[in-house]
This record gives structure tokens, sequence and C-alpha cells, in this order.
């Protein structure tokens, strides 16, 4: 009763000063933020802490504020016309929407509370305080920051001198307590350092993550008013940011440390930046990629005392480390099953529970047996529990602070604003890095991630209108966004699945067999003598490079065609450019070839087909920029691509030459135009040869007739007229191809080629967007009517059809700004394009991200490579280019099953001891006619066993 009648007479006085004064209520809600241990603040409630009672008046009166101004009346909408506040209220009302599947209808409904507190304070912030009130605001949070950063040292004191706890301390190794009697010696700091670094420190914080991402979202802004401020208050910010470092230290929290790391950098380049320009920013990427490579290599080495330091620290970590990812392994289950709306706020643990990783999460941390786990991250959080309709609004609000922040940054011409500014835009982004791995669901968060922004929106006298028009202008961060999110998609998880079976483990096989033989030029397959003509050597003498840097793995296997993948996409923006004269055309091209889930998919996979369509976009690229420059350089620049080309895939690689050939035909022939005589083309023809035949030339003077029956015989013309591999499909085989590999876009592609067409008819556009014409029809019908037909022979066909739709949808986007239509409508309209092209990406996210169907055979292939002393294998139900491939020793023998038996009845009465593998059928059936196989390792597929060998 007396904590009810403390609560109500709390949150009376918190409205009356609210009311009274509300500068000095917002200062009391910033100091009350860090009063969150529960034990010693609760009241009446465990998560009931006297700022959520403070929050809860500041809502009363935004309440009160709000039927004031408005009565019955919808005056309030206008406030929407606003983005920030406007996104905020979308963001809140997500929360609620979620609430339809929950499990715990309960708990939903305090969060949503504490959110509906959260959004409704911000917004009232935003709407009665001066840019000057919010600049003070922030500057007492840093001296409230600076006062709970020296609680920790009293913690420390009492802890190790008087065995007494209070607030948030852990001792995380659980080491003794005693500390060492004080020396002037190296071995009594080291140990006391040891001891001080393995007891974690949270202040009057309950969680001491918490506490370290207060800190650290304080720790960059505090080194901004340091290099900012009059000589007067530097010193107190110095001396608040030592504090405030030494305490974050103190916290031992990764996350935290992650983000003040990342806010460090990002804080760092931006000041180059403003120092230097752009060589500034290249030069420090370049030194961080340097360190972060040599600190690589340096834990690569298992006999550094670098890796021995950084094991003893972290290894008692490691079950937390694997527990988050487990959690967003989970977040995701949760996300697949409610994609919409998500599984409800507060809701996360109650579906977890019963999703497919909780399993595996509850033998790792045991208390989620007995308490409710939250997702610990800020993105699970938002993907689980509200799903696309919260993802798009969070990540929504986040472009527009970005875009804010970034705006104020190139228009601010005071270099103390521009400090402080790249602060808040360095902690930010540390936030949402850190945040992979941490949630910070508390009142300070919100403040430190949006208080700056009100500042800056104030001090700025930011106009919306007029940032989207300088963003329009300024399209590089577009771009920029379009290769993170390509190389992203492309990278990720590109070395975890195994070889696939046929073509990739082929080919990866003849490259690793250069590396052993170090004859770059004669390809070999099953071993050093088994001659393989199948296909010129430029992506297998690429790849043996990457082996011998990398050594031998998927990822050194795949990652030459991810560099042309993004080669590819380059000449598409540059060729779509070229053509349209716009660089918008030219980026939706790009976004939309990126998303192609087989453009995508053989992205990531060590083959020939993306090598080639990124040689042939660049050969035309050349080609049509010397019809502008007559610079005959182009010309020779569009030879050796074309020359690359057939050293890639053969006389396919001629393919981009066909297309020059029409396009001369129709230009000087149809339109009359002399851009290119025909010793242009003979230029090209001659320059790609040059690069091309020495190849051909070798292996002919080196092996005769047998490469020239082989190479040209069987593997061109052969496989081109007939059907020999049992390759064929029906004539309309590519255009089904198309429309499911293009999907959405290919219903843009219809209008899209049909509207080009008309404007070449009518002359509305010069000859160039022919060639994409000509270019997409000479492919389809080059393949169209080759006896083989596989899905991935067009791939060079994407980017001229994506040229195509990249210019109908800017087409679009023009009309509407030539209607007058507003800037903030199209920005909207282009992020819901970008947002549903990514989402629908996910939703067929397995036509890209695959099964890794071969790694039960290669896993059994490496565990029998690691048998010492084994004298022979005999491999049975393994596809061979992965047996070979995974296979690392000599003594090898492909058999039958049918051999299977006699081949064990030889060896009974022999020593030599052997291996072999096959499917657990047929093992079962040999197990008992012989019992002396022992089992080495088994799975679903196949059974790895041994005779007259004795396991280690």
């Amino acid at each position: 009763m007396i904590e009810i009648l403390l609560l109500v007479f709390i949150l009376i006085a918190s409205v009356v000063l609210i009311r009274v004064n509300f500068l000095s209520a917002v200062v009391l809600a910033l100091v009350l933020s860090t009063f969150l241990h529960k034990e010693i603040f609760s009241i009446y409630l465990w998560d009931l802490l006297p700022i959520r009672v403070l929050m809860g008046a500041f809502l009363l009166n935004s309440l009160y504020e709000f039927y004031k101004f408005n009565g019955l009346s919808l005056k309030f909408l206008k406030f929407l016309k606003d983005p920030l506040i406007l996104l905020l209220v979308l963001y809140l009302l997500t929360k609620y929407i979620s609430t339809i599947n929950s499990l715990d209808i309960k708990t939903s409904l305090f969060i949503n509370i504490f959110y509906t507190t959260i959004v409704s304070f911000i917004i009232t912030l935003y709407l009665k305080l001066t840019s000057n009130e919010l600049f003070e605001v922030y500057k007492k949070y840093i001296f409230v920051a600076f006062f709970v950063s020296l609680i920790p040292f009293i913690q420390i004191y009492l802890y190790f001198n008087h065995n007494y706890l209070f607030g948030a301390i852990l001792n995380v190794a659980g080491l003794n307590v005693d500390f060492p009697t004080f020396r002037f010696t190296y071995e009594y700091f080291t140990e006391a350092l040891k001891l001080v670094v393995m007891t974690r420190l949270g202040s009057i914080f309950w969680d001491v993550n918490h506490f370290g991402g207060f800190l650290a979202g304080l720790f960059i802004p505090t080194l901004a008013f340091i290099l900012t401020s009059q000589k007067t208050e530097q010193k107190k910010y110095l001396l608040y940011f030592i504090a405030i470092s030494v305490a974050l230290f103190l916290t031992n929290s990764r996350s935290a440390w992650v983000l003040g790391f990342i806010s460090l950098v990002v804080f760092g380049i931006l000041v180059i930046y403003r120092k230097i320009g752009r060589k500034g920013v290249i030069y420090s990427i370049f030194g961080l990629s340097l360190l972060t490579s040599l600190l690589f290599s340096m834990y690569q080495d298992r006999d550094s005392l670098f890796r021995e330091k950084v094991r003893s620290y972290l290894h008692y970590r490691m079950d937390s480390f694997d527990s988050h990812f487990l959690l967003l392994q989970g977040a995701a289950n949760v996300f697949n099953k409610y994609p919409y709306i998500g599984g409800g706020t507060g809701s996360f643990f109650e579906h977890f529970k019963n999703s497919p990783t909780s399993n595996e999460f509850l033998k790792r941390d045991p208390a989620g047996l007995s308490s409710r786990v939250p997702a610990h991250s800020i993105w699970g959080e938002v993907l689980a529990e509200s799903g696309f309709v919260g993802l798009f609004v969070f990540v929504g609000l986040l472009v527009l602070i970005f875009l804010i922040y970034i705006y104020s940054l190139y228009h601010t011409s005071d270099w103390r604003d521009y400090f402080l500014y790249s602060s808040f835009l360095a902690t930010t982004i540390g936030f949402l890095i850190a945040g992979i791995f941490y949630s910070y669901n508390s009142e300070f968060f919100f403040i430190l991630f949006l208080l700056p922004v009100l500042y800056v929106v104030k001090k700025e006298k930011i106009v919306y209108e007029e940032i989207f028009a300088f963003f329009k202008a300024k399209n590089i961060y577009l771009k920029f966004f379009i290769f993170l999110i390509s190389l992203s998609l492309m990278l990720y998880g590109l070395g975890d699945n195994k070889l696939i079976t046929y073509d990739e483990a082929i080919y990866a096989k003849v490259a690793k067999n250069i590396l052993v033989n170090g004859d770059y030029l004669t390809l070999t397959w099953r071993n050093s003598s088994d001659l393989w003509f199948e296909k010129p050597p430029l992506y297998f003498i690429i790849t043996a490079f990457f082996y011998s840097l990398l050594g031998i793995s998927e990822f050194s296997t795949r990652i030459a065609v991810v560099i042309f993948s993004l080669i590819g996409l380059v000449y598409t923006y540059k060729l779509t450019k070229l053509i349209f004269s716009s660089s918008y055309a030219a980026i939706i091209a790009v976004f939309g070839l990126f998303l192609n889930t087989s453009y995508l998919y053989y992205s990531r996979i060590g083959m020939l087909d993306i090598i080639l369509t990124a040689l042939i976009t660049g050969s035309i690229y050349y080609f049509l920029k010397f019809e502008d420059s007559k610079k005959r350089i182009n010309l020779v620049a569009s030879g050796i691509f074309i020359g690359l080309a057939v050293l890639t895939k053969s006389i396919i690689g001629f393919l981009a030459f066909g297309i020059m050939l029409l396009y001369w035909i129709y230009t000087a022939f149809y339109l009359n135009k002399k851009d290119y005589k025909i010793w242009d083309l003979l230029l090209i023809l001659l320059t790609s040869l040059l690069v091309s035949l020495p190849w051909h030339l070798h292996m002919y003077i080196v092996h005769g007739q047998n490469f020239i029956d082989t190479y040209i015989g069987y593997h061109l013309l052969d496989r081109f007229t007939s059907d020999k591999e049992a390759k064929s499909a029906p004539w309309d085989f590519y255009f089904i191809v198309l429309r499911n590999t293009m999907r959405v876009w290919f219903i843009a592609l219809i209008p899209a080629t049909l509207v080009l067409g008309y404007k070449i008819y009518k002359r509305q556009l010069d000859s160039k967007p022919v060639l994409l014409i000509l270019a997409s029809l000479l492919i389809l019908v080059f393949f169209s009517v080759s006896s083989s037909k596989l899905k991935w022979y067009i791939m060079p066909v994407y980017p001229f059809l994506y040229a195509i739709c990249g210019y109908f949808i800017f087409t679009v986007f023009n009309y509407l700004v030539r209607i007058k239509m507003k800037l903030i409508y199209l920005a909207f309209l282009l992020y819901l394009f970008v947002f549903l092209n990514l989402s629908y990406l996910y939703y067929v996210r397995n036509m890209v991200y695959t099964y890794d169907f071969n790694f039960r055979s290669a896993n059994l292939l490496q565990i029998n490579n690691s048998l010492v002393g084994l004298e022979r294998t005999y491999i049975d139900r393994v596809d061979t280019p992965i047996a070979l491939f995974y296979n690392t020793r000599e003594s090898v023998s492909f058999v039958s099953s049918k051999d299977l038996r006699g081949i064990i009845q030889d060896r009974l009465g022999d020593p030599e001891s052997i291996s072999i593998i096959v499917s657990p059928s047929r093992f079962e059936r040999l197990k008992t006619e012989f019992p002396e196989l022992k089992i080495v390792a088994e799975n679903p597929d196949l059974v790895l066993a041994t005779l007259n060998y004795i396991l280690k």
C-alpha cells in the first residue's frame, strides 16, 4: 500500500514539475534514465522504475496538451506532414499491430506502453524545445554519464576490500576476490589488471551491457566536445572523457566495445574527410585494412602470443557468443513464421521456444528454462516481433536519420558543428552494428539515439524537400548503398556450402591441379596426366592464384566469380548510363540485375558464365564509348575484353563481336551513320585474337590433333549441333527461364521493350538503345538454336535486359517529376520500390542460398584424409568430382558395389590397411559378411569404415 501511495505521489509531483518547469523535468528524466537497477529502484512492480513513472507523467501531460490543442478536430494531422514525426508514430503503430500475433498479451501491453511513453516523450521534445535547449540538455547528459561512470570505482573498492556488492557487478570468470597485496612489480600489475578486467562493473544499471552501451553512446560525442569547446570547457570534457573511457573498459562489454570502436573509426574517417578529402578516406580505409589483415594473420598463427592472449580472454565468453547467434537464428525462425506483422512485441521468447533453434540454445543457456529470454538484438527484435511492416518503418526511420546527418555535414560551414554531427552519425552507426548482437530497450537508448537528430533538425532548420533535392542530385550514396547490398548478398556464407557436384567441383579440381603441377596452360582433371580440353584457362589460372594466396577452400574457389560479378555490375551501370545519359536508369538496372535470382546464385558459384557476362558487357561498353570519344584505345579495350571472354568460355566470347557487327550493319546501312568503319571492327577482332590466340596455338603445338578434336570437335561443334549430353529443351526454353529468374522484373520488361521500341521507331532516342535489343535477340537466338540448353547459358543477356528495364522505370519516375509530384513522395516511392524488391528476394531466398547437398560426402572424405598410416581408400556412392576435389590421398580407387566385396575378401589376410566409403545399406550387408570392418564416421548418406586399421 505504501508503495502504491508513493507511486501516486511521484506521478503527481512529476506532472506538477513538467507543468511548472518543463526543461527541469527533462533533465530529471536524463538522470533517472540511469537509475535502472531493479533491486534498488523498483517500485511496487519489478520493472516499474522511477524513470517509467516520470515518462508516464510526460505522457499524461502530452495527452492533456494534445486535447487542449486539438479538441475533437483533426488539427493534429498537420504534424504528420513532418516525416520524422510520421515515422515515429508509424513505428509505434507497428508495435501495436504486431500484438495480434502475441502469445503473451500482458507483456506485449506493458512493452507497448513503454514504447508509447518513449515516442510521446521524443515528439514532445521535438515540438517544445529549441535547438539551444536541446543542446544544453545533451550536454547535461554527458555530465550524468560522468557521474555514473565514477560509481564503478566505488564498486571496485567495496568489492575487493570489503567483499560488498551493490549495483551491477559480475565476476565473470569466477575468480577469487582477494586482491593481491600492493607491490611495485610487473607481476602485481599483471595480476591486478587481470582481476579487474575479469570483473564486470555496471554502476547503477541493471544490465552491465546496458551501462556499457550508455557510455559508448556518449564516448565519441564527448570527444567531439573536447575538440570543439572553448579552452575553459575543454578540461572539463577531457575529465568526463577519461572517466567514461575507463568505466567503459571496466564494463568488459564486447557489444559496447564494438559500439565504441565502430563509432571511433567512423568519426575518424569523417574528420579526415573534412581535413583532407576523399584521398584521406581512401588512405584511412587502406590503413585499417592493413591493420585488420595483420591482426588476422597474427591470430592465424597458432603459436603467436597475440592468439594466446585473445583466446585466453575470450574462451569463457564463446558460449555467450554462440548463444547470441542462436538467438539471431531464432529471430529468423519467428520471422519466417510471421513475416508480415511479426510475432508480437515482447512475445519473442514464447515463439522462440517453439522454433527449431530453441533446443540447442537451451542446452547452451539453461537459464532460458526458468526465465524469458529476449532476442538480444535490435534487428532480431524488429524482424521477429514486427515483421516486414515493422522493418519497413524502422529502416525508413534510419534512412531519414542518415539523410539528415549527411545533408547537415555537407551544408554546415562551421567545423565545430561538423565535428559534433560527425560524432552523432558515428555513434548511430555504432549502435546499429553493435545492435546486431544486443538490444538496448531502455529509455537511455532512445534518448541517445534520437535526441541528437532532434537537435540537428532544429539547429540546421531542416527542410525535407531540400534534403531530397540534394540527394537526388548526389546519387553517390545510392550507388554506395547498391554496392554494399550487392557485395553483402554475394559474400554472405560464400564458403559455407561445399562445392556443387559437377561443373563447380570439376573446375575447382582443375584449378587445384594447376597449383599442384605448376602448369598454368595445360589443364588436367582427374590427375596430373589426365588432359582436360573442355574450357580455356582464364578462370582456372585466377582461381589457382587465390588458392595459393588464401588456401584451397570453397571460398577461394568462388571469390574470383564474386569479383567478376561486381565488375559486371559496374559495366552494366556504365553501359546503361552511356546509352541513356541517366545515372538513375543505370542504378535501377544494376539494382535489378543483382536481385535476379539466377545472376546472384551463379555469382556465388565457381563457374564461368558470370565471368563471361562481365567481359561481354565490358567489351560492349568500350565499343559504344568509341562512338562518342572517337578514341581508338576504347576499341583496343573492347578487343581485350573479347579476348579474355574467349579465354573464359571459348568461341562464346565472340558473341560480343557478333553484337557489334549487327549494330554496325544497322547504323551504317539503315541509319546511314559512319561512326564506325570496317577497320574499327577489324581492330577489335585483331586485338581479341592477339589476346586469345596464343593459348590456342600453344595447345595445338603441344597436343596436336587431340586438342582440336576434343576442344573444337566435341565441346564446340558436337555439343552445339547435337544432344550428345542429353541437354536438349524446347525452343522457348530460355523465355521460360527469363520469366522464372527475372520474376517481377519480367513483367516490367514487356512494357519496357515496347516503350523503348516505340521511342526508337519515332527517333526520340539515338541509335545506341538499339544495341540493347540487338544484343538481347542475338544471345537468345544463338542459345535457343543450340541443341544443348542449360539455364545459365544465357547469363550474358541479363545486363542488356535490365538496362531496358532500368530506362523504363526511370522514365516512369521522370514522368512523376514532370507532373510536379513532391520530392518527399518520390523519395517514399523509391524507398518502397527498393524495400519491396529486397523483401521479395528474401521471400525467394532459397533459390539463391540453397541447401548444402554435398556436405556429408565432403566431411567423410576430409575425415578420411586425416587418418594417419592408411594405405588405400575405396570409394563408392560419392560423385566423382566431389571425391576428386576433397580427397587428398594418392592411393584412392573408385569402385562399384559389386567389386567391393571381392576387394575386402582379398584384404582379409593382408596387413594392408584400407578404408571404404559406401552407402549405409551397402555397409550393413558388408558388415554382416565382414565383421572386421570398423566404423570411423557415418551420416544418413554414407559410412566411412576401415579394415586392418587401428584408430589412434
